[in-house]
């Protein structure tokens, strides 16, 4: 579901059985030698997702080098144009202050809906821009102790300013909270 929602926020028009049928067709014993580069997207981001939850319960810390190749795998080959040193540097900083979290939760949360808007506003690379910081928010959420969200791609489509998507961020977070919280 976060893979639907991450690639339909981006503008991506996928559905949620073609997430399922690309997850099925990379865990099947008998891998599929031809698939469409939307189903290498779709089956590589939710191997990210799958590979943050591990990196987080192991306590990794995150690299550039690795969101580097987060960005290389969604992107599928389509990405043509070179990361250059100010992205780089750009970036540094971002993981940066993701290793660094708060631990305290309204700190955390704002710091972390910051870091999110930012890169929704003043992109790290050419494409993909909308699926890297959500997975780069992912990260930045565990790290603090916070549990991850999943955006609405009807709901939160019309966040379109940096501020409501803060906010946003905040909403989510409290009702997994909350949702946590009541089982």
């Amino acid at each position: 579901r976060a893979t639907w929602a991450s690639f339909r926020l981006d503008g991506i028009d996928v559905d949620l059985d073609q997430v399922a049928d690309a997850v099925a067709a990379a865990d099947s014993a008998r891998p599929t030698l031809l698939r469409s580069r939307q189903a290498q997207r779709l089956r590589n981001h939710a191997a990210i997702l799958r590979h943050i939850e591990t990196d987080l319960r192991r306590a990794q810390a995150l690299t550039p080098d690795g969101v580097l190749r987060w960005y290389t795998a969604v992107s599928a080959g389509l990405s043509t144009t070179d990361i250059d040193g100010v992205a780089v540097a750009r970036l540094t900083e971002v993981v940066r202050r993701i290793n660094s979290p708060q631990l305290r939760v309204k700190p955390a949360l704002i710091e972390a809906g910051q870091v999110y808007v930012r890169l929704l506003a003043d992109p790290l690379v050419p494409s993909f821009n909308g699926i890297l910081a959500r997975l780069l928010l992912r990260y930045h959420l565990g790290r603090c102790g916070l549990p991850p969200v999943v955006f609405d791609p009807i709901v939160d489509a019309r966040f379109g300013n940096a501020e409501a998507a803060g906010r946003r961020v905040g909403e989510l977070v409290e009702a997994a909270l909350d949702a946590a919280m009541a089982k």
